[in-house]
């Protein structure tokens, strides 16, 4: 078997540059109140729990991999039947103490919802996908604090490909989908991102896209 090493990814290209500040900065306590309580309903529920314990214990259960369309995986994660239960206590401690407040997300899409009114019914996809961007921000987190899996003896880019007729491609992790799969165009966050797109797909049935349209304001998703 022959690695390539230079793998022709299909990926979602992110944008050039994202300005963060920490929630507290750009919310009024309205909006606060609002989107710390949407999404601690999101971070309580047990999918959200899992995926997480999963990213911090760096191998995906063979029941979610397998499920994941493109990407063959080799023993380490086919065999992988349970989480570690120190993984959730690790998850259930860090979601705890959670200052969501201070989570740094990207200042337009904040902006985007202080600029409508708290609980209105223009406010609620803003809401939505601020939610989104929440829950992909935490998964980053989530993996840069993972047990390394040198640690178990595994070398983390060799555990799952995709292949064609003529040539196999390695991923950097086993958190990865295809459509979001180079780390090399994440440049802020580098491999730590692709768990967040995993996450979204996970925890709401794939990745979150908001339409615009033509302009700014949030269309459909």
């Amino acid at each position: 078997m022959i690695r390539n090493t230079a793998p022709d990814y299909v990926t979602v290209p992110p944008p050039a540059y994202v300005e963060r500040a920490p929630v507290r900065d750009v919310l009024d306590e309205a909006h606060q109140l609002i989107f710390q309580r949407a999404l601690r309903n999101v971070l309580s529920t047990d999918i959200v729990e899992t995926t997480f314990a999963q990213i911090i214990d760096r191998l995906p259960l063979a029941s979610v991999a397998l499920t994941i369309r493109g990407i063959e995986f080799y023993e380490a994660i086919i065999n992988h039947k349970a989480l570690d239960p120190e993984a959730f206590l690790k998850v259930k401690a860090l979601l705890r103490d959670f200052d969501i407040a201070s989570l740094e997300l990207q200042v337009e899409v904040l902006e985007r919802y202080q600029r409508n009114t708290a609980s209105s019914k223009a406010s609620r996809l803003h809401l939505i996908e601020l939610v989104v961007i929440a829950i992909h921000r935490i998964a980053i987190q989530v993996y840069k604090i993972g047990t390394p899996l040198k640690e178990r003896g595994l070398q983390e880019d060799q555990l799952c490909y995709s292949s064609d007729r003529y040539k196999m491609r390695y991923y950097p992790t086993p958190f990865v989908l295809r459509q979001y799969a180079d780390p090399k165009q994440y440049r802020e966050e580098g491999i730590a991102e692709l768990p967040g797109y995993w996450a979204e797909d996970q925890i709401f049935g794939g990745v979150v896209v908001f339409d615009r349209g033509n302009g700014t304001e949030l269309i459909t998703v």
